[in-house]
Formats: structure tokens, C-alpha cells, sequence
């Protein structure tokens, strides 16, 4: 599909051989230099889990997952919390977040997880609409 000059047949197409031939080049000194970046990095989190042997190990005194900013996840992030969760025993995962507060779409997370978060059949939800925030004293003190 891709060739290795670029095409003639559009603005469009140009762009996408040079968007193609950027992220080789990106990947290719990811790799010279060692280093991964955010994407890769869960990627190799959900990876490792998949491995029965690793997951094991990982969560076998694993007892309950909180996620704050649950609606700033992005789906890996939601594949890895929910296996660490369902090795718990019991699904214990407690969620937090408020989608009007969603502000990480440029990193990929998506709204829906905490949107549809309640619809997950193994996990009980329970949605919160009053929202409680501290205030601080000036001390520095924090109370309710």
C-alpha cells in the first residue's frame, strides 16, 4: 500500500508517506537509543500480564485497585486496571473520576471508560453526584 517514494496522487497521500516515513524514523531511533515511549511502555504492561506466569506473580497478594481520574484513561490503561482487578478475587475496583473533567483526549483516554464504567456486568458501580472538595485553612490545614 505504501511505497517507498512519494505518491503523486495528492496532497493527501504525500502527507500520509511522509507521516509513514516520520514514524519509522521515530521508531528506528527509539530503538537505536533504547528507550520506549508512553504508548509502548503500557503496551509492554499489557503484554506482561498477559503472561500467566508474570500475572501471577504481579498480583497474587493483590487485594483492591483505586483509580482516581478514572475518566482521564485511555483503553490499555483500562485492559491492564480490570485484569489487575479481576485477580483480586472479587473484582475489587473502586473508580473515581468526573467526566466534565476529562482534559487527557490528546493521550488517548477516553470519556466512555468512566461513562460506561457502571455497565461493566462483574463490577458493581455506583454513581456519586454530589462532589465534596476540601478547602484549606490557613495553616495549611485541609478539611472538608
Amino acid at each position: 500500500m505504501y511505497t517507498t517514494q512519494p505518491c503523486r496522487h495528492g496532497e493527501h497521500d504525500q502527507f500520509l508517506y511522509y507521516l509513514l516515513h516520520a514514524y519509522k524514523n521515530y521508531q528506528t531511533l527509539l530503538a537505536q537509543t533504547n528507550r520506549i515511549d508512553f504508548a509502548h511502555l503500557q503496551k509492554c504492561a499489557y503484554d506482561l500480564l498477559q503472561k500467566e506466569q508474570v500475572h501471577k506473580h504481579i498480583t497474587h497478594d493483590l487485594r483492591y485497585i483505586l483509580v482516581d481520574e478514572y475518566q482521564d484513561t485511555n483503553y490499555i490503561q483500562e485492559q491492564i486496571l480490570l485484569s489487575l482487578a479481576r485477580a483480586t478475587g472479587k473484582n475489587n475496583l473502586f473508580v473515581v473520576g468526573d467526566e466534565d473533567q476529562a482534559l487527557y483526549r490528546f493521550r488517548g483516554a477516553t470519556v466512555r471508560n468512566i461513562l460506561e464504567f457502571a455497565r461493566k456486568r462483574e463490577f458493581e458501580g455506583h454513581n456519586l453526584y454530589s462532589r465534596i472538595r476540601t478547602k484549606k485553612g490557613k495553616h495549611g490545614q485541609t478539611f472538608p
